[in-house]
């Protein structure tokens, strides 16, 4: 993706947030298949600028106090770890939003009895159709993203998204 529209990288990325605690992880894909999405243990948020990046891992980072409070400033999602589902089929991998590129990809579902020549053929499929499962969450992003009225429908519902979570934070200071 060129730097003039990684933009919608990041925001794919935090769409597909807001989307999975919505309620709202499961797309249906060719108008067939279902396939859910979570965030998983990996979470790198920055804004327009880059100057400063937060990443959270391990647990729950999407839960995380700095993650709410870097999505309150504007900033994005630029990186994360996802899990996706296709029926007996999971994926876990790690997408760039700047670059819509993914990496550190694992299918958890693998045959043990396969050989050798099977398995690289079964992972490469694997990879494949989590490829394709990626283009048709990210065209589902694109088509609400476009749409003439997602300004003042989608954006108003993150908006109040990141005040709900806000209003769930301790409002505890950490000195005595």
């Amino acid at each position: 993706m060129n730097n003039e529209l990684s933009f919608l990288g990041t925001e794919f990325l935090t769409w597909l947030w807001f989307k999975v605690e919505s309620g709202e992880s499961t797309f249906r894909l060719d108008g067939e298949v279902e396939v859910g999405v979570a965030l998983s243990d990996y979470l790198s948020i920055a804004g327009d600028d880059d100057s400063t990046e937060q990443t959270l891992r391990k647990g729950l980072p999407t839960r995380a106090p700095e993650a709410t409070a870097s999505l309150a400033c504007g900033k994005r999602l630029t990186r994360a770890r996802i899990i996706v589902a296709e029926g007996n089929e999971e994926w876990a991998l790690t997408i760039n939003g700047g670059q819509l590129a993914f990496s550190s990809v694992r299918a958890a579902n693998s045959d043990p009895d396969e050989t050798n020549d099977t398995r690289d053929l079964s992972r490469m499929h694997s990879y494949v159709r989590i490829g394709e499962i990626i283009d048709e969450i990210y065209r589902a992003f694109l088509t609400e993203r476009l749409a003439p009225e997602f300004s003042d429908s989608v954006v108003p519902k993150m908006r109040a998204w990141v005040n709900d979570r806000q209003a769930q934070l301790p409002s505890t200071v950490p000195y005595r």
